[in-house]
């Protein structure tokens, strides 16, 4: 089995490692711009919600995106507790709602938040600044450096 494979019913499957490997910044940059740029219905994308149980959680947060005939969610379980979470992103076929992938979100989640963070920056940054400061060292930290 190789690290990309479609389940039995078609589904495909993308690890962390297959996520690094297909990501490019520039693209990232290019899609969160349009996605940023359109007024999004209320509905279509409700507000997060939380299950939680003894310093553990589970947080769902969905959306429906019919331009590009895809719906979909980021599954979020973290325990405070252990100071672990782990992530999972479902896309479905808008039409027939037919699962077509789903993705460890681990590096998603770094490669949005940073890429979202510089595009604010080219958009609100003065002219000619040359200057940032990134406070902390930790994954959300290094992908803030690299987005930059």
């Amino acid at each position: 089995m190789t690290s990309i494979d479609s389940l039995e019913s078609g589904t495909l499957f993308l690890s962390d490692a297959d996520v690094i490997a297909a990501f490019g910044w520039a693209e990232a940059f290019t899609a969160l711009r349009a996605a940023y740029s359109v007024a999004g219905d209320p509905a279509m994308f409700p507000p997060r919600s939380m299950a939680r149980y003894d310093r553990r959680w589970l947080r769902v947060l969905s959306g429906i995106a019919p331009g590009a005939g895809i719906m979909g969610a980021k599954l979020i379980a973290a325990s405070i507790k252990g100071g672990q979470a782990s992530y999972l992103v479902p896309l479905y076929d808008i039409e027939t709602m037919a699962l077509l992938c789903l993705m460890d979100a681990n590096s998603i989640t770094g490669f949005r938040t940073a890429a979202t963070t510089a595009l604010a920056l080219d958009t609100l940054a003065p002219p000619g600044a040359d200057r940032l400061a990134v406070i902390g060292s930790g994954f959300e930290a290094q992908m803030h450096v690299r987005a930059l």
